[in-house]
């Protein structure tokens, strides 16, 4: 038994099993430290990959611009890249932070979290089920 339900039943406040609520809370924390992982990180990069293409800086839009005319033999080692770029921009993310890509990016990637975690839009879970004040 905790110290803070001994003291809250001393005081006349009941308090349930907080079991269920427990095992809810550890489920998004597992869910946040899959995120953090490479894993995570590449599955929601693959995710974000249309919101930061069109984040991208002009010159750098430009470029890709380029590279979809050119014809498909000159620009094939450019497409092999293509399932590489969900690892790579993760790494790159500093680079882009530079380049102001981040700020526009930032509520698409919030709301790619709270998804992932299993959160309502505006509220974190734990407030809509009366777990956090």
């Amino acid at each position: 038994m905790r110290f803070s339900t001994i003291v809250a039943e001393a005081s006349g406040y009941a308090t349930g099993d907080p079991t269920k609520d427990v095992h809810y809370l550890w489920s998004v924390l597992e869910r946040a430290i899959h995120q953090v992982s490479l894993p995570g990180m590449v599955e929601m990069m693959r995710e974000l990959l249309p919101s930061l293409m069109e984040a991208m800086p002009e010159m750098m839009q430009g470029m890709m611009e380029v590279l979809e005319k050119t014809p498909a033999t000159a620009r094939s080692a450019a497409v092999a890249m293509r399932p590489l770029l969900p690892k790579m921009m993760p790494r790159m993310m500093p680079a882009s932070m530079r380049a102001g890509v981040l700020p526009l990016i930032a509520p698409d990637m919030v709301e790619a979290m709270r998804q992932k975690l299993g959160l309502t839009a505006g509220a974190g879970a734990g407030r809509d089920r009366g777990l956090v004040g």
